[in-house]
């Protein structure tokens, strides 16, 4: 029973290890180009020193048509100082006059001193050079970072159930598909391998709130998963029932397992 525990701790730790590891800075890279990035991480910085020479200069005709020192001064009392840490990346594609163009929104994270803030940047992506079309800043009274971040750390006991839950479901598949593989003259093996690593009704936990929903027309390989939109969305841990697998371990347990005569088995397939 104390060995149980400390490989299902240890369990825990990789799946949390592993959850965390993503990059989404990859991620971020494929939906926009340096010189985007540049640019988008140099409004925020203009909008926070109140920078409306460099801003004029960098924006579309909508956005310098609207530009003002009162708007921008409104704007940078709103924006705390700290370093603008990039949250996640919109595209989205519009046809103006037969042509395509292209608005990519850019969000960061912004944080100093006990205040904190989302700001926004809209770049027009669609014509030779990518150019400012807006900018926006919404104050926050925490780091949602910080709040959204996969971590035990003041979690109930529906976390840690959940996490139970998920390592059952995945052990599950994981065995009962190594013991299909490993059953010889085993009938419709390949069904009962295909079977065994899908799992079916998946419950499904936000990490930050504790709320959680069942989707019963939904299915999970291994029987557990877990994913976050972006570093400022929470993480979503799920996992399903290995209805499949526990029918094969139970026939397994009880020896009612549809084996193929012995006689068969010699000249048949596995």
């Amino acid at each position: 029973m104390l060995a149980w525990g400390v490989r299902m701790r240890v369990f825990v730790a990789f799946v949390l290890l592993f959850l965390s590891a993503c990059s989404y800075q990859q991620a971020f890279n494929q939906f926009s180009t340096a010189e985007e990035q540049a640019l988008a991480l140099q409004t925020v910085r203009a909008v926070q020193g109140d920078d409306l020479k460099w801003l004029s200069g960098h924006a579309d005709a909508s956005l310098r048509a609207q530009l003002n020192a009162t708007i921008l001064a409104q704007m940078q009392v709103l924006a705390p100082k700290g370093t603008p840490v990039l949250g996640g990346v919109n595209v989205q594609w519009f046809e103006r006059d037969g042509r395509r163009t292209t608005f990519k929104r850019f969000t960061y994270e912004v944080g100093g001193d006990g205040k904190w803030a989302l700001i926004q940047v809209l770049l027009d992506t669609g014509g030779e050079k990518p150019l400012v079309n807006g900018a926006f800043v919404q104050p926050l009274d925490r780091s949602l970072m910080a709040a959204n971040r996969l971590a035990l750390e003041g979690k109930g006991g529906i976390h840690y159930l959940w996490l139970a839950a998920m390592g059952a479901a995945l052990a599950t598949s994981v065995i009962a598909f190594v013991l299909v593989l490993r059953t010889k003259g085993l009938r419709l093996k390949w069904l009962w391998c295909i079977g065994a690593l899908f799992s079916f009704g998946v419950f499904q936990l936000n990490w930050t709130s504790g709320g959680w929903v069942f989707l019963p027309i939904s299915f999970l390989l291994l029987g557990a998963a877990g994913f976050q939109q972006g570093p400022l969305q929470p993480w979503v841990l799920s996992f399903a029932l290995p209805f499949v697998a526990i029918v094969f371990l139970v026939l397994r347990a009880v020896g009612r397992l549809p084996i193929k005569p012995a006689a068969d088995q010699s000249i048949g397939t596995p």
